[in-house]
């Protein structure tokens, strides 16, 4: 248990997507944080839990689904029954919020958007997901040096996803530099997702996998369809899953010593990179708002 909290820290502090997340003054990794502890602390059935689980919807809405999964846990260990009242918390919450949107926009927003939105499935949205997941998540290199490790046949499934994603793009016409990224960013979120399946089904659905897994492809769903819109920050809830998954595939691997000390320094690196550039492409919102207030204001 002491190696698994060291491997998902050391994993966590070493993924652009948190890192350069944490550097911004957002609301998505405090949703993030709530969620956890909101998680963490209902699963051990204390009530603080329910109210921080009831505090991440207040942050964000899509909080609120970590209510099934909470559920799921639960169920799987045969414990719903005596918590089932529990979830009331949360849910006051968030009907408390909408009463104060009601009154004081005329709208419930979280039924303005849903309903705005819709169920959409697509290449506008599914690209940029399997592209995030597999290319800031983990160092994508990781991903598929794991996955050769875990199981041969992965070095087959690469080839061809690659040789697909490549094709696409090209089509496209992007570049071959972009090809290449494209390429191996899909190709690792969806070898990420297959071994999430074959470890399943290797483990014979225990619980915990089951509840990681199910946890996992609810926010993928989620984002995959209701989410207007992907960014990365919006995708933070489907780290603490990937993580949990990634540790516990790596008991099953040798050389994890190799494979942590490739991924936490090439994702320190990358994370560095990527925060630098991101603080000076953000700062030329700043340098434009002057320009205007300028030059075109009175």
């Amino acid at each position: 248990i002491k190696n698994r909290s060291v491997f998902s820290a050391l994993l966590l502090i070493a993924s652009p997507a948190f890192f350069v997340n944490a550097t911004d003054v957002m609301l998505d990794i405090p949703m993030l944080a709530f969620s956890l502890w909101g998680i963490y602390f209902a699963i051990k059935e204390k009530a603080i839990g329910w109210i921080l689980l009831g505090l991440a919807v207040l942050i964000k809405f899509v909080a609120i689904i970590n209510l099934p999964i909470v559920f799921a846990w639960f169920l799987l260990n045969k414990k719903l029954k005596k918590n089932l009242i529990f979830f009331l918390i949360p849910i006051i919450f968030l009907i408390a919020w909408s009463m104060h949107n009601k009154l004081v926009y005329g709208e419930i927003q979280i039924l303005k958007k849903s309903l705005s939105v819709g169920l959409f499935f697509g290449i506008v949205k599914e690209i940029p997901l399997l592209t995030y997941l597999g290319g800031v998540f983990i160092f994508p290199l990781s991903i598929l040096w794991l996955s050769f490790k875990y199981n041969k046949i992965y070095i087959w499934f690469f080839i061809i996803l690659f040789s697909v994603a490549n094709l696409f793009f090209n089509l496209l016409g992007y570049s071959n530099i972009q090809n290449l990224f494209f390429g191996v960013f899909i190709s690792s979120a969806v070898i990420l997702i297959f071994i999430f399946v074959e470890h399943l089904k290797k483990t014979n659905f225990q619980n915990e996998i089951v509840f990681l897994v199910f946890w996992f492809f609810l926010y993928f769903l989620f984002f995959a369809s209701v989410s207007a819109i992907i960014a990365v920050r919006y995708l933070l809830p489907l780290f603490p899953p990937v993580i949990m998954l990634l540790v516990k595939i790596l008991e099953k691997v040798s050389a994890r010593k190799v494979f942590l000390t490739i991924t936490v320094t090439a994702g320190i690196i990358l994370s560095l990179f990527i925060a630098h550039s991101d603080y000076i492409l953000a700062n030329s919102y700043r340098e434009i708002a002057a320009y205007l207030k300028s030059n075109y204001t009175g």
